[in-house]
């Protein structure tokens, strides 16, 4: 039989930070090697009789219960945070703390997890206010494939990446390949009919050819609100209403809910009596993808003057 040796410590134990700790204590020769400390996770020397002996310290290993139960909680904080960031983007929460607007407000107070956070909020905006489902429902992966389609396509996708799924785990990679699935027929149908189904109310972008007229041409670049549309989309754009060809118009993939009620509120303003300078101040607002804060307030004091005097 092997003999055991046991040594009575009295010189100290240095840690992993090389703190230097008093003890006193029985250690069993034999079982240095293979000691486990469960409630620790630090490598701890400990000096016997002027020999150095390292003790790797090991946690526990988790159950399969345990395994997920913490799969559920991290789930359960992305859905908190999915949420949260939500609203700290729709009650303004970045205006409190002083910022100009989110991105800001993200860069300042999470700057090396803001693309994360960015992604939530897109993904929790899409649950919220396009497939109305409750936020976390989705993984923020599965909506990376869906931005090549409109976004009134994309539930019938997702189910479909369900079907293509089955009885597996649905993955980002079952969700492109229903995104192709459905991209395929729409192309079709596009160089069968050349007209986009463009939709009351929907926010395209002009993009105007150089033989374009010119009350065409003076809205190039601008975002405007469907009215209606056959052959040509009549477009509400600036104080005017505007035909266009299909082809010279692109659906703007802004789901921003608080952008597009920006949009509305310009227009409104344009069918209101203006002086030379707030048309320009307008006009220059209509080519904008997203609005300052200090924008918004401009918006804010020309409603005030002009709304205020009917």
């Amino acid at each position: 039989m092997l003999e055991q040796k046991k040594f009575h410590l009295k010189t100290t134990v240095e840690d992993s930070e090389n703190q230097i700790l008093p003890t006193d204590q029985t250690v069993n020769e034999i079982n240095l090697s293979k000691a486990q400390v469960l409630t620790d996770t630090k490598r701890r020397r400990l000096r016997v009789e002027n020999e150095l002996v390292e003790l790797v310290v090991l946690p526990p290993v988790m159950t399969e219960a345990e395994a997920r139960q913490c799969l559920s909680g991290i789930r359960e904080r992305w859905t908190s945070i999915r949420a949260l960031v939500l609203e700290l983007k729709e009650r303004r929460g970045w205006e409190a703390l002083g910022y100009s607007n989110l991105t800001a407000c993200l860069k300042a107070e999470f700057s090396e997890s803001r693309t994360k956070l960015v992604r939530e909020l897109k993904a929790a905006e899409v649950e919220k206010h396009i497939l109305q489902v409750p936020i976390g429902t989705w993984s923020a992966s599965h909506f990376r494939p869906l931005s090549q389609l409109k976004p009134e396509q994309y539930k019938p996708a997702l189910d479909k990446a369900r079907e293509l799924a089955g009885d597996e785990k649905l993955t980002a990679a079952h969700v492109a390949k229903a995104v192709r699935q459905t991209i395929a027929p729409t192309q079709f149908l596009t160089l069968v009919t050349e007209t986009p189904n463009y939709q009351p109310g929907e926010l395209v972008r002009v993009q105007c050819p150089a033989k374009a007229l010119q009350a065409q041409k003076k809205w190039d670049g601008c975002w405007g609100i469907v009215q209606s549309s056959d052959v040509h989309v009549h477009l509400l754009v600036g104080d005017q209403k505007v035909d266009y060809e299909p082809a010279n118009l692109t659906k703007d993939e802004n789901l921003d809910v608080q952008y597009y009620q920006t949009c509305e509120r310009i227009l409104a303003l344009w069918q209101t009596k203006l002086e030379a300078i707030e048309q320009a101040v307008l006009k220059e607002l209509q080519q904008r993808r997203s609005f300052t804060e200090l924008e918004i307030q401009m918006i804010c004091l020309m409603e005030t003057k002009l709304f205020s005097s009917r």
